[in-house]
């Protein structure tokens, strides 16, 4: 585990979904940051050591593909994850974008589970950076 502060910034246009996330992840021992579109997740990235992104795939404005490329060209050693309401990941038509996927609705525990994995990714391309 890396000593460095986790930091897990939730993106989604809905609030119910920004909501279900914080309740999910509340006891979770990281920081959670929530943004309620594209514009204000870069915002926290400026201001924040993310180390992992959970964003929702269908956004106004910038969709959370965009997002992805723009985080992948600027935050190279943050993880991201589309979050998204597709049921069949055979069909994803974004398939290949992000570092993995969470389908909703999903099972909290399995949710806490695969964000814990994303941050020991976070934290191996941290270290090979360094």
């Amino acid at each position: 585990m890396c000593s460095a502060k986790r930091i897990l910034l939730c993106v989604d246009d809905e609030l119910l979904i920004l909501n279900a996330l914080r309740r999910s992840l509340r006891k979770e021992p990281y920081e959670l940051l929530c943004a309620q579109s594209a514009a204000d997740a870069l915002k926290v990235l400026e201001e924040n050591e993310v180390g992992v992104v959970l964003t929702d795939y269908r956004m106004p404005e910038m969709n959370g593909i965009e997002l992805i490329e723009y985080i992948k060209k600027h935050y190279p050693h943050t993880v991201t994850v589309l979050l998204s309401g597709y049921a069949d990941p055979d069909k994803l038509t974004f398939a290949g974008h992000g570092d993995g996927y969470i389908f909703k609705p999903w099972d909290d525990e399995k949710l806490r589970d695969e964000v814990l994995r994303f941050f020991e990714q976070a934290d191996k391309l941290k270290s090979a950076a360094t």
